[in-house]
């Protein structure tokens, strides 16, 4: 089973992953309050509470707690949704600071089960190459070069229209933060900072007011 995180600040909003053996993993940030998964899958909440003297937290799935954590803390707690009921499931985390003030995050897991998707070789869905006029040459079609210059994986992953030449994924600068675009929601972004180019080890997110470059990175839920 394909587990991955990605940790964050404490400030911050919380992440969740969710991913299984059939569909692979992906990431989206609390904020954005769903997170789809698969019955059967593990939803990881990685928690940070170490940021600004953090006192400790707690993790509630409907409304039950499923883990309390003291101190300055930070790992991964796996919610295994095997038996999960489908449909919508609550899970809030609170966190304390070192002041005990309390400050809570909370996303809704939107358990379902489904049949697995016919996908071309390389993993794009013919669906969304139907979508697109290549339902009959689908295989053929996935192996190429879209209208734009880039691979019609590369479109598939960007959720950007394969025989449109001027479709692409653009960054922007707009009152005075870094913005994207066109974005998709049947896609999760991370908007990705560094300080020095000349150091491939230094993207991280969320970004912060040492980054002087930027980039977008696109999964695929």
């Amino acid at each position: 089973m394909k587990r991955s995180y990605f940790p964050i600040a404490f400030a911050s909003a919380l992440l969740l992953t969710a991913g299984s053996t059939a569909s692979g993993g992906f990431k989206l940030d609390m904020a954005t309050g769903r997170v789809p998964a698969k019955e059967g899958s593990v939803v990881e909440v990685a928690y940070d509470t170490r940021w600004g003297g953090g006192a400790g937290g707690a993790l509630n799935v409907d409304g039950v707690e499923v883990w309390s954590g003291s101190g300055e803390a930070f790992g991964i707690y796996a919610w295994d949704t095997t038996g999960v009921a489908s449909g919508e499931h609550a899970l809030e985390f609170v966190a304390r600071d070192g002041a005990g003030k309390e400050t809570a995050w909370t996303a809704v897991v939107l358990v379902s089960r489904g049949e697995s998707e016919e996908t071309t070789s390389n993993g794009i869905p013919v669906s969304w190459l139907e979508r697109w006029g290549h339902g009959a040459d689908a295989e053929a079609f996935s192996q190429g070069i879209a209208a734009n210059g880039r691979t019609v994986k590369d479109c598939y992953i960007a959720d950007l229209n394969p025989t449109d030449s001027d479709a692409d994924l653009k960054m922007t600068w707009g009152d005075g933060k870094p913005d994207y675009g066109p974005k998709s929601a049947d896609r999760v972004y991370f908007m990705e900072g560094s300080a020095d180019l000349r150091n491939p080890e230094g993207w991280s997110h969320p970004t912060n007011a040492t980054h002087r470059y930027f980039r977008v990175r696109v999964e695929v839920p």
